[in-house]
């Protein structure tokens, strides 16, 4: 019986062949989800499960991408209705600034 050979060439590393996420950004055709969502949120107001059922993209991380709009005041909510799709209620947010509702309390004083 003769002793297994090692894999060498298959567990070399070489750092240039590393890329980072500037590279996998370049010339990719598919945009990121972060995108993908803010535009999703401008087309119409829509709830997270709506995006998320319309893109693929799990919900979670669309959770996490409205937090990161929410801090940038990028995007807002327009309603709390039922959604269409869970049957519960649920916020309608969107990131269009012309569906932004007016704020009435810098206009109080």
């Amino acid at each position: 019986m003769q002793p297994k050979k090692e894999r060498v060439a298959a567990t070399n590393h070489n750092p240039s062949n590393d890329l980072t996420v500037k590279d996998l950004s370049k010339g990719n055709k598919n945009p990121d989800q972060y995108s993908v969502c803010f535009a999703e949120f401008f087309k119409a107001p829509q709830t997270m499960k709506m995006v998320s059922v319309k893109t693929g993209i799990d919900r979670a991380n669309i959770c996490r991408y409205v937090r990161t709009m929410r801090k940038a005041k990028l995007i807002k909510v327009l309603k709390i209705d039922y959604c269409p799709i869970t049957r519960y209620k649920a916020t309608y947010w969107t990131t269009n600034p012309q569906l932004f509702p007016i704020d009435l309390q810098g206009k109080l004083f």
